[in-house]
């Protein structure tokens, strides 16, 4: 497990590169995986739609976004410009990046980034028919996951 934090933590180090154009969706799900062209698209609104349910904020640090990224997670770094996202509790905040950690229906949360600047998201709410309709799509496009080469 630590060969794997060490691999998801090198290519975070140092300067950000510039925005994708297309969001851009990994994670480590036992082991490090992808997401190809559909999948991580409809990951990537996955992800904003699940956000959008969340009923608990909280500012959060670089120190836990660091620790989202040592567990099981996706993560998604959604193409510029980024995206502003009404969350309730929290100011507008425009989402370069989030990491969801899994399993979403215990332990799960959502950390965002923007800039410098990080938030903690969690208590996803059923928005409609069904209810948890959001959280059970992000746990079935894990499906389309690949292991990364």
């Amino acid at each position: 497990m630590n060969l794997v934090f060490a691999l998801v933590l090198i290519p975070t180090l140092g300067t950000q590169p510039s925005p994708p154009a297309a969001p851009e969706v990994s994670g480590v799900i036992a082991t490090r995986v992808t997401f190809d062209g559909k999948a991580r698209d409809k990951m990537g609104l996955a992800v904003l739609d699940l956000l959008e349910t969340c009923r608990h904020s909280a500012p959060a640090t670089e120190k836990d976004w660091m620790d989202a990224l040592g567990q099981c997670h996706v993560k998604v770094r959604f193409p510029a410009p980024a995206r502003e996202m009404d969350v309730s509790g929290a100011a507008k905040i425009a989402v370069e990046e989030a990491v969801v950690v899994f399993p979403l229906a215990s332990k799960g949360r959502i950390v965002v980034r923007s800039g410098e600047r990080f938030a903690y998201f969690a208590k996803f709410a059923p928005s409609g028919p069904p209810p948890g309709r959001e959280l059970r799509h992000v746990e079935e496009l894990l499906r389309e996951a690949r292991a990364a080469e």
